[in-house]
């Protein structure tokens, strides 16, 4: 499972609390095993290009050698890595469907002057829909993972 520390440091997510982080992550990581269960999964070669905390690049090609700021060297394997950041993508993917089924969209009104909030519907901004929020799931993991079906 994805670490919380790999969610706010390396992916840099903030919608997601470390309390509610093992309930999105494991949904997550869920559907990352049925996506692999269908498709022959690759990393994107975009996304290996990045730079994890700054530090070492990921290369395509080899597993590479990660510091992790403490002076400890990791061993990384690039498919790693990419799995990691769809799990994270697809999780605030999850908590965001989760706080627009609870009414917690995004924000149609605000004052300053006595302090007022009000949220629109969410419901009507986003496709809340299973079919909806399944083909968000897969967009969010596409961005870090090539999906391959068939012969090849």
């Amino acid at each position: 499972m994805v670490k919380y520390a790999f969610y706010k440091e390396t992916y840099l997510g903030s919608s997601i609390s470390e309390a509610d982080w093992p309930v999105y992550c494991l949904r997550a990581h869920d559907q990352l095993n049925r996506y692999k269960q269908i498709y022959r999964i690759n990393p994107k070669a975009d996304v290996l290009s990045c730079y994890l905390n700054g530090d070492v690049s990921i290369d395509a090609a080899s597993i590479t050698a990660v510091d992790d700021g403490q002076g400890n060297a990791t061993i990384v394997q690039p498919l790693v890595v990419c799995e990691a950041m769809a799990v994270c993508a697809m999780a605030d993917a999850l908590a965001y469907f989760t706080a627009a089924q609870n009414g917690m969209g995004a924000v149609a009104a605000a004052s300053i002057g006595s302090v007022s909030v009000s949220y629109g519907n969410a419901a009507n901004a986003v496709d809340l829909s299973p079919k909806g929020q399944a083909k968000e799931l897969y967009r969010c993991a596409s961005l870090y993972l090539e999906f391959y079906r068939g012969v090849g």
